[in-house]
């Protein structure tokens, strides 16, 4: 799915998972980090749907592109 939509090249620097570890008990959350000067960028989420909006939030505020 980032391939098609970053291409190849960019889909290599992200690590994308679900999991409900970074989250405190039942809560529905994203996790975003990257080491300074790093060149991946891991995004964990409790879900489908904070994984997309964790995604959204990287793209909007750290890349400064909006998708519609």
């Amino acid at each position: 799915m980032v391939e098609r939509n970053f291409g190849s090249l960019a889909a290599e620097s992200f690590d994308l998972s679900i999991s409900n570890s970074s989250c405190k008990a039942d809560d529905a959350c994203f996790v975003l980090s990257s080491g300074e000067g790093a060149k991946r960028v891991s995004i964990n989420a409790s879900s489908m749907s904070e994984l997309t909006y964790g995604i959204g939030y990287y793209t909007r505020f750290h890349c400064g592109l909006t998708v519609g």
